[in-house]
């Protein structure tokens, strides 16, 4: 017979699993800061552009400033990221990346529907508040 695990001890897994992730994804292989991502559209366009959406961009992280290191890289022709390759994520970014796919966003977005009618001095509206202008800003 099966065990299915309680809920609570589901999503507490589940959190755990997705703080790692997040961990991880927060420093490169030689320890350096990668927590905060950011788009960079090409250069040329000029800050407060309109976002463009049929050129590529850069993710890149702004923890060293605003020229921070790219997240997805490709280099020079003949190297073993030449542009004969495609471009590449350090291994703990793509997991991190897929584990915050269009399903995780959808389920967030239902949870913040969700704790929108709760009471608002709790802690629960408070990192609701949190997420929903961290989400609103950076989009």
């Amino acid at each position: 017979m099966a065990h299915s695990i309680p809920p609570d001890q589901t999503v507490r897994q589940a959190a755990a699993t997705l703080a790692a992730l997040a961990d991880a994804a927060a420093e490169d292989r030689t320890g350096r800061p990668t927590a905060h991502w950011s788009v960079r559209y090409r250069p040329g366009v000029l800050p407060g552009a309109p976002p463009q959406h049929d050129k590529p961009c850069y993710l890149i992280t702004t923890d060293t400033g605003p020229g921070g290191p790219h997240l997805i890289r490709s280099g020079s022709r003949g190297g073993p990221n030449s542009r004969a390759t495609p471009p590449t994520l350090a291994p703990q970014h793509a997991r991190y990346i897929a584990a915050m796919d269009p399903t995780t966003g959808r389920a967030l977005a239902r949870l913040l529907a969700t704790l929108a009618t709760t009471d608002p001095t709790t802690p629960a509206m408070t990192d609701a508040l949190t997420l929903a202008h961290h989400v609103l800003n950076n989009t």
